[in-house]
């Protein structure tokens, strides 16, 4: 991936200095610029690309990836449209730019062989992120990595033939080049919705409409309403739209439960909580809701003072009247007392020994 966005943003700076030249060419009516201004001018381009491609080695997304591909496309496509010596190549087809031995028909097949090159390297990265998909439990398929990798494959070799062979020298084996494109790219579409099943229905959805529109612009072109250079147009801005959306769609994943909407109680009796019972639901509201109802409830703490006198208030109504003072007065040493007091005529004495003289006695 990094050899591949490292000449992929190479040749993008050079194709956007190249553009820069031409359009200030055409606009100043071939007028020469000095070597200062053609520095300035290149090094705008190379800072401007290079914030580009530090933007998106950051992310490492795969929807930068795609974007890279269309944009040395377009850039390529537009530098050899500016340049070409037949105004009339639109009359044609695309391939018509390549057939010049000059630097438009240079910088067109070189596009269309760099662009194809850089999707086989794509594939790889597509088989990774569907792996992935596939570890998550979220792609249903275990076949899927492996057969749009090469299908994916089959889309940038394709391509990159067309590129080594124009269609004025080997007009067969360039037609066949196309057609395995066009046949590759229409087997990624039939087989996304069985295959790709458990990602976003999005990529359904886009699928369906982009073979919908390549059916009307294939049956307009069979009419003759649109030549085949705009029917390539639309082919190409229909694939690189698929691919666009197939990114974004393989790539989402649910959002991860923050720390911020889990229980932060501590779990007690009757009342388990943990992080990861937590919903990821999609509205933050929907989910301090959930775990509200969750959220294990707090102790109230109460002072000693007061669990005393709690306590005592309770021991009060619920206990029994003490009685041990009728009970102590029953027993054998108090009878045999009042017994001696009988017969000696003196009452006993009701004067209770202390702790010292029990000890004693």
């Amino acid at each position: 991936d990094a050899v591949a966005a490292g000449v992929a943003h190479a040749l993008i700076s050079g194709l956007l200095v190249a553009l820069t030249f031409i359009l200030l060419s055409e606009l100043s009516g071939g007028a020469s610029v000095s070597a200062l201004q053609a520095t300035a001018v290149g090094g705008a381009s190379v800072a401007v690309v290079s914030v580009i491609a530090a933007v998106a080695a950051s992310r490492n997304e795969t929807i930068h990836a795609v974007g890279m591909l269309m944009a040395l496309t377009v850039l390529g496509s537009l530098a050899s449209i500016l340049t070409t010596p037949d105004p009339n190549w639109w009359q044609l087809h695309f391939s018509q730019l390549g057939t010049f031995p000059q630097f438009s028909g240079y910088v067109f097949n070189g596009t269309l062989i760099a662009t194809g090159s850089l999707i086989v390297a794509f594939s790889f990265r597509v088989r990774r992120v569907l792996l992935g998909a596939r570890a998550q439990s979220r792609l249903r398929s275990a076949r899927a990595p492996r057969i749009y990798a090469v299908l994916v494959a089959g889309v940038g070799s394709h391509m990159a033939l067309v590129g080594f062979i124009p269609v004025n020298q080997q007009q067969f084996l360039h037609d066949r080049a196309a057609t395995g494109m066009t046949l590759s790219f229409a087997a990624l579409l039939i087989l996304t919705p069985w295959l790709l099943r458990g990602l976003p229905s999005r990529l359904t959805r886009a699928t369906g409409l982009i073979a919908v529109i390549l059916l009307i612009g294939a049956t307009v072109f069979i009419q003759g309403v649109i030549n085949l250079a705009a029917f390539e147009i639309l082919a190409f801005a229909l694939m690189f739209s698929w691919i666009g959306v197939f990114a974004t769609c393989v790539e989402s994943s649910e959002k991860p439960v923050s720390l911020a909407t889990a229980p932060s109680a501590s779990p007690t009796r009757g009342h388990l909580t943990s992080v990861t019972d937590a919903p990821s639901s999609r509205s933050s509201a929907a989910g301090r809701r959930h775990v509200a109802k969750r959220r294990a409830h707090r102790p109230v703490v109460v002072s000693r003072r007061a669990r005393r006198v709690a306590s005592a208030g309770s021991a009060a109504r619920v206990l029994p009247p003490d009685n041990r003072r009728e009970a102590n007065s029953l027993r054998p040493s108090r009878v045999s007392g009042l017994r001696r007091s009988d017969r000696s005529g003196r009452r006993p004495s009701t004067h209770r020994p202390s702790g010292g003289s029990r000890a004693a006695l």
